[in-house]
Order: structure tokens, then sequence, then C-alpha cells
């Protein structure tokens, strides 16, 4: 694409995708869920030594410079796989939290999101119905659900790698309690909602500052050089 093009991408995709604009619409689609004694019980899990040292885990491995540290460990698991019963805690907290269906769920909303905006974008011959863009919605996600899988168990290997296993196991325990089940249910909805709205309201906005065709023009393959 043109620079100017680009630098316009850049500006919407800065201003839209901020943290504080997604915690934002984050929280806003999780308040109506709220369930006071739940919340509380939530909240006071939250704040107990193990639970703070999770969060201080899960946070730091989130970020960017975490990425290449992840595939290193990767790499090392595979020649020395973890114990057992380490392997095991890891796939019942992935169960019980459902952390896996969450990331299938939001590539699912990110397909959804992007499918509407560049549909409604179009030409109206060309628009794609609410069920067809379900389908495709539908089809991304079970594309990517089995290899999300093993992604989603090497990370949380790799996150949690430092915690003792009876904290771990205690982390499974609050997570499969009426109130961690109620906190992940919640979560998961205000995450996949909210930033499938994001991503359908910035591609709305990037299709507008830069029309399909240039986008459509961007991703062809360079021509080959004639010998």
């Amino acid at each position: 694409m043109s620079a100017a093009d680009m630098a316009t991408i850049d500006r919407i995709l800065a201003r839209s995708l901020q943290p504080e604009a997604v915690y934002g619409a984050v929280r806003d689609t999780f308040r109506p869920l709220v369930d006071r004694p739940n919340l509380e019980a939530a909240a006071a899990w939250l704040r107990t030594p193990v639970a703070r040292k999770i969060v201080a885990l899960e946070v730091a491995s989130s970020e960017p410079s975490a990425e290449p540290k992840v595939a290193e460990y990767a790499a090392t698991i595979k020649a020395n796989p973890p114990p057992a019963r380490r392997l095991e805690l890891v796939q019942r907290l992935d169960w019980v939290t459902g952390a896996h269906e969450t990331s299938a769920d939001l590539v699912a909303a990110i397909a959804r999101g992007l499918s509407t905006a560049v549909s409604a974008a179009g030409p109206p011959e060309n628009r794609l119905r609410p069920g067809q863009i379900e389908d495709r919605a539908a089809q991304v996600r079970a594309r990517a659900q089995e290899s999300l899988r093993e992604v989603r168990t090497m990370s949380m290997l790799y996150t949690y790698q430092t915690l003792e296993d009876d904290e771990l196991a205690e982390y499974v325990r609050f997570s499969g309690s009426d109130a961690g089940r109620w906190y992940s249910t919640a979560l998961r909805k205000a995450l996949v909602g909210s930033i499938g709205k994001v991503v359908e309201q910035t591609a709305t906005e990037l299709v507008r500052a830069v029309p399909l065709e240039r986008w459509a023009r961007a991703a062809m393959p360079a021509p080959h050089p004639v010998k």
C-alpha cells in the first residue's frame, strides 16, 4: 500500500485498539453479568497471595517480549516433557476455565467482525447474509480449535512453570467452584462480545478510510520477473 494508506491504517489501529479502549469495552460488557455473591467470592480469591502470584505470571507471559521465551520453552518441553501430574493439572485448569474454548471463540468473533465490516463495504449484490457470516465464523473456529488446544497447553505450562503443584491445584479448585465457574463464564462472554464489536468497528473504519479495491490490490502476489 501507499505510505499515506499505511499511515491512515496505523493511526486507526493505534486509536481503536489501544489497551484502555479495549479494557473499557470489556468492563462495560462485564458489568451487566455481575452476580454479587460470586463476584465477592472471586474478589476474595484474587486477593490471596497465590492468586496475586498467578495474576503476575499471567500478565508477564502476555507481554510481547515473552513470545520468543515461549517458543524456546516449547522446544525444551519437546525434549523434556513435563511430569504427568503437572500436565494433568494444566489440562484440568484449561477445562474448568474454558481457556481453550475462549481462544476459539475469540478467533470466531474476530472473523465475524471482519466479515461483517468487509461485506457491508462491498457492492450490494456481493454482500453476505447474516447466516453466511455465521457459517464463515464457525468454519474459522473449527479450523483453529485443534491447533489452539496445543498452543494453550504449551502457553499454560510456560506461564505457570514457577508455581508449585499445590498452588496450581489450588487454582484448579477455585476455578471449579461456583464462583470460579461464574467468573470464567462471565469474563469469556465479556471478552468475546466486546472484542468482536471492537474488531467490527475498527474494520468498518479501516475499509471506509482505505477502499476495498486498494486492500485487494495490496493483497495480490507480486508478479514474477520475466526471465
